[in-house]
């Protein structure tokens, strides 16, 4: 946890404002395509109603994709082989939607695992302070301007 002290352009009386962060560098995961199982999906071809004339109501274009207890469905072409790829576009698209809530979830639980302490303003790791151009850590006290120029190797040591 870190506390940063300053003074913000809009104050008028010159006063420090203090802000309290928490910052957690994660490794980034490389992006996977997800495969659909197609023994898994479910196909089915039904007749949609509505605006579209008596083409619609009489012909089998709509499509529905069942999959992992997920349902998709596409109507918008006139040729069922175009609502088809549609409706595996918007399936894969879900898929990788719930794959992105999973990692999301799954960060936040690894956030609250490795500090427990997060958010409770005694526990801090160092201290910005821009008025004076310094970083407090362990009783160690570093130029901020130096770190702002992206050399960070003394505070968090060498990355990967």
């Amino acid at each position: 946890m870190h506390r940063v002290q300053r003074v913000p352009p809009t104050e008028r009386g010159g006063r420090t404002h203090t802000s309290i962060i928490n910052v957690m560098v994660l490794k980034e995961k490389p992006k996977e395509d997800i495969e659909i199982d197609m023994k898994n999906v479910v196909i089915s071809y039904y007749k949609d109603s509505g605006a579209g004339g008596q083409h619609i109501n009489k012909t089998e274009s709509s499509v529905r994709l069942q999959y992992m207890g997920y349902i998709v469905t596409c109507s918008q072409e006139r040729d069922q082989r175009e609502n088809k790829e549609i409706a595996f576009e918007r399936l894969q698209k879900k898929m990788e939607e719930i794959q992105n809530n999973f990692e999301i979830k799954r960060k936040e639980s690894i956030l609250s695992e490795q500090n427990p302490n997060c958010g409770k303003r005694g526990n801090f790791l160092r201290n910005y302070n821009y008025m004076r151009d310094e970083v407090l850590q362990e009783d160690k006290k570093y130029k901020l301007s130096h770190f702002l120029k992206g050399n960070l190797e003394s505070l968090y040591g060498k990355f990967d």
